[in-house]
């Protein structure tokens, strides 16, 4: 939802407002969803000229993501012009890697440019440590999936 700019529409006592994914998530399973509001709509703003990517490593136990990356590269003819890189279950909450998404422009899906957006997307970013993860094999694993989710986004071709 971070990567594709939607909005949340919640409902209350209080009556209903719109909340931008990136305001929504606030910390591991927490949401800015009050007590007594219930997520009511969901609404993505129609994207043309984009490609995108979602890659996740699975928790074996509970399915939920270990490290899940979303990219969406905005694209003007065959060359990117920017985008929006998404990623949850390497930190306490979802989050955008601005400073990857700034190198967006003119990515062409070559091994170079990929591994400079890899590391800048984790750069000051602490990752979660659990019993099936410690930081170090998060942060490989989150690498691997960026790696993998900007990949399969260049790859993606037009079905005109």
């Amino acid at each position: 939802m971070l990567a594709l700019d939607a909005v949340f529409d919640l409902a209350g006592p209080d009556g209903e407002r719109s909340i931008a994914a990136e305001d929504f998530f606030k910390g591991l399973f927490e949401t800015d969803l009050g007590p007594e509001e219930v997520l009511v709509r969901v609404r993505i703003p129609l994207q043309k000229d984009v490609r995108a990517s979602y890659r996740k490593f699975r928790h074996p136990a509970s399915g939920y993501a270990v490290v899940g990356v979303a990219v969406v590269l905005h694209m003007k003819g065959e060359r990117c012009i920017g985008g929006r890189i998404a990623v949850t279950g390497f930190a306490d909450h979802a989050f955008r890697a601005k400073a990857a998404e700034a190198m967006l422009a003119g990515y062409d899906g070559e091994p170079q440019p990929s591994d400079r957006i890899v590391e800048q997307a984790f750069e000051d970013v602490v990752p979660l440590e659990d019993r099936f993860a410690d930081a170090e094999y998060r942060l490989q694993l989150g690498r691997t999936m960026l790696r993998r989710a900007l990949a399969d986004a260049a790859a993606v071709r037009s079905r005109d």
